[in-house]
């Protein structure tokens, strides 16, 4: 290569250098290599971070035939800005317009108020099951802390009780005085507790707290938790297992029974002391000289329809059925015994009942006098020799004998007397109906009559009473708290028949007592 080339070439290199340098439209750019390579780095970056979703996405759309440029055009125009922005008013001369105006306004405002309506119940579903959740927490703490053992300390500081304070030197109490005499007998038990002594029985003890408010109505809850109690103890085990028992279901049925019949017989004694004139007793003690001094008050004399004569001037049956009534089945074989010679044989069966465990005819007895009863007692007008037999024979269970039975006891009484043990049918195998079982009438009087038929709101004791008497005591103690004025006798009865086993016990804290 010749010198004149070399000088050439260094002429064109120098002014391409200047036209460079001079006064171009594209401005210098000065780069060191560090900032040459930040530059590179961050364009690798950004083309590697979409190159593969967007390679991926054009293979798939571009094998199903999706034409890619003309689809990306088409999302680039799309614009949601306009779609729920309120519309422009138009002018009211244009009907057509303001007519879509007003179509597309009302839409919009129709979807706002569908958004916002949404949106608030998403929230407080949201916080319903934020508070469902945090129950559920709190139950299963309150369930821990339930079945922690004996030992189980939370670390409290000692603090002074609120009831040690006093004014004036003497003590305060937010306890009124019926729960303070309570409270008395439980701090009692409780040092026999810690002590490690005999326990007292806190029936016994509550009840005699209950008598000494001079309140009878509170006696009388207390005096049927006494005789439901004086049946066979078991210290331990399931209570309901317990009570599902036949020995303690027929004991419970006969303190039930033995109860109503001695209430009777005392509302009985205050009936002919309130008319010794008209009763003219004299002074014979017993309970057959108080039957017949209660029938010549209560039943009229020559009443139509009465049958088999006279003992004493006083219709048979009615004697028979009163002595029944009081529970003295001594008294009732007396009266028949004096009786005519066709009442006479009713001994027989009376006797075998006195000396029945627990007041119940043989079955081939029982059956006898069932078929008796479906055959011509039935259909017999006198309303005390038909509850005489129906009461005896467990028959007839369907019919109330309204003439004889004119109160909740009298019908319990009744019930109770016809109860018998049912044998157990296969699955699905319907009830006969001709026998009545402890099981089934418990149901008929929570479930079947319940509150409303009772008049339980108005007459409480009375709905407490048939459930107390059927064995039902969690649903009996369960209505009587729910009464402001007997609340605090509840909770005490609760303890007491916990005290005896009898009382079953929830699993948790918010489940039902019934």
């Amino acid at each position: 290569m010749s010198g004149s080339d070399f000088n050439e070439l260094l002429q064109a290199a120098e002014q391409l250098s200047a036209d460079v340098e001079g006064t171009g439209e594209l401005p210098r750019v000065e780069r060191t290599l560090r900032e040459v390579l930040d530059a590179s780095s961050e364009l690798w970056t950004r083309v590697a971070q979409t190159g593969p979703q967007n390679i991926q996405a054009h293979l798939l759309l571009g094998s199903k035939g999706v034409d890619l440029p003309k689809l990306s055009q088409k999302l680039d125009t799309l614009s949601t800005r306009k779609t729920f922005e309120p519309l422009e008013p138009m002018s009211d001369v244009d009907i057509q317009s303001f007519l879509k105006n007003e179509q597309e306004n009302a839409l919009l405002s129709i979807i706002e108020e569908t958004n916002k309506t949404c949106f608030e119940d998403v929230e407080k579903q949201q916080l319903e099951h934020m508070l469902h959740e945090w129950k559920q927490e709190q139950q299963r703490a309150l369930n821990t802390l339930l079945g922690a053992p004996e030992d189980f300390n939370i670390g409290l500081e000692h603090q002074t009780s609120i009831l040690g304070d006093s004014v004036g030197g003497v003590l305060k109490s937010l306890l009124d005085s019926q729960e303070m005499a309570y409270a008395k007998e439980i701090i009692t038990y409780n040092r026999f507790i810690i002590q490690g002594t005999v326990r007292p029985s806190l029936v016994q003890k509550l009840s005699e707290v209950a008598d000494s408010l001079n309140n009878k109505k509170v006696s009388d809850l207390w005096e049927m938790v006494r005789y439901m109690t004086q049946v066979p103890a078991q210290a331990s085990g399931d209570p309901l297992l317990f009570r599902r028992s036949k020995a303690l279901q027929t004991a419970l049925i006969s303190q039930a029974k033995k109860y109503l019949q001695d209430r009777y017989k005392s509302y009985m004694n205050n009936v002919v002391t309130g008319n010794l004139k008209e009763a003219q007793r004299g002074g014979v003690p017993g309970t057959y000289p108080l039957v017949r001094s209660f029938v010549n008050i209560r039943v009229p004399q020559g009443l139509a329809g009465l049958e088999d004569g006279m003992v004493d001037d006083q219709p048979v049956w009615a004697l028979i059925y009163y002595c029944l009534r009081c529970g003295d089945i001594k008294a009732a074989l007396h009266c028949v015994q004096r009786a005519s010679p066709q009442v006479k044989e009713f001994s027989t069966i009376l006797q075998d009942i006195e000396k029945s465990r627990d007041q119940k005819l043989n079955p081939q007895a029982e059956a006898f006098l069932q078929r008796q009863y479906r055959q011509q007692i039935k259909h017999m007008t006198d309303p005390y020799k038909r509850a005489v037999y129906s009461v005896i024979s467990a028959c007839d269970i369907d019919y109330d004998h309204p003439e004889v039975a004119k109160a909740a006891d009298d019908y319990l009484w009744f019930k109770l007397w016809q109860i018998r043990e049912e044998p157990l049918l296969p699955l699905g195998e319907p009830h006969s109906g001709e026998k009545l079982t402890y099981a089934h009438l418990q149901s008929l009087i929570l479930e079947e009559y319940g509150e409303s038929h009772y008049n339980a709101q108005e007459k409480p004791l009375v709905y407490y009473q048939v459930l107390f008497l059927t064995g039902q005591f969690e649903a009996a103690l369960e209505f009587l708290f729910r009464m402001d004025k007997f609340r605090v006798h509840a909770v005490h009865m609760a303890m007491a028949m916990h005290q005896q086993n009898l009382l079953a016990l929830p699993t948790s804290f918010d489940a039902s007592l019934c």
